[in-house]
């Protein structure tokens, strides 16, 4: 009963852990591709004009 007991808070740990890990991972690529997106918006302004034309 103990163990049982014990292995369902680790895994209610493990699921909280993983929540927050992909949570990290999603605002971590979220970040990257905002900078890489300004970075890109700077030297490439003329061909995104292009393309709206």
């Amino acid at each position: 009963m103990y163990i049982n007991y014990l292995t369902h808070q680790l895994t209610e740990l493990y699921n909280f852990t993983s929540i927050i890990f992909v949570l990290f991972l999603f605002a971590y690529v979220l970040c990257i591709a905002y900078f890489w997106h300004r970075k890109r918006k700077h030297s490439s302004r003329l061909f995104n004009l292009k393309l709206i034309k």
